[in-house]
């Protein structure tokens, strides 16, 4: 069972941070600042790719191995057949891309808006730059917040996976 729990929190530490890298990966290509300026300085380069695997693992390593635990728990402890790994795999991956999905669609979102609500007259000489921090720092918030949705979601369908699945065996 040792064994089993730690594959199932191994891989959703990886998913997290795999998520975390690909989420870095656009916002610091966007803009970099939010990363070289409004976090603690680890490295001396402002390059976009060396932030995005710095901080796309740092800020999310921890984030999967707690949700590991829950999800872990939740899927392989009690009286009901444990979910199986595939199942449990399957139901991760989709709700981490539909994470991702929906949080790109709110940074492309979020530029598309301001540009739209600011006319051009009345832009800033800093517009654009406001703009991507703007998209960017509340893009994060999205996957914050998101992340602890997701992992809510997961852990009630695998749940019920085991409660439908399980109803036989328990008796």
């Amino acid at each position: 069972m040792q064994s089993e729990y730690g594959k199932f929190v191994g891989y959703t530490v990886l998913m997290s941070v795999g998520y975390g890298i690909a989420h870095d990966l656009v916002t610091a290509h966007l803009w970099v600042p939010y990363f070289t300026v409004h976090h603690p300085k680890l490295v001396e380069s402002q390059n976009p790719i060396i932030m995005a695997l710095l901080w796309g693992v740092i800020a999310t390593w921890w984030v999967g191995g707690l949700a590991g635990l829950v999800l872990a728990v939740i899927s392989l402890f009690g009286k009901t057949d444990p979910v199986p790994f595939p199942v449990f795999a399957k139901t991760l991956r989709n709700a981490t891309i539909i994470l991702f999905v929906l949080a790109m669609c709110w940074l492309v979102g979020m530029l598309v808006v301001a540009h739209i609500v600011i006319p051009e007259p009345k832009r800033r000489p800093s517009f654009e730059e406001d703009a991507r921090a703007v998209a960017v720092a509340s893009t994060h918030i999205v996957s914050y917040f998101g992340s602890v949705a997701m992992t809510l979601v997961v852990a009630l369908k695998l749940w019920l996976y085991r409660r439908r699945t399980g109803a036989g065996a328990a008796g």
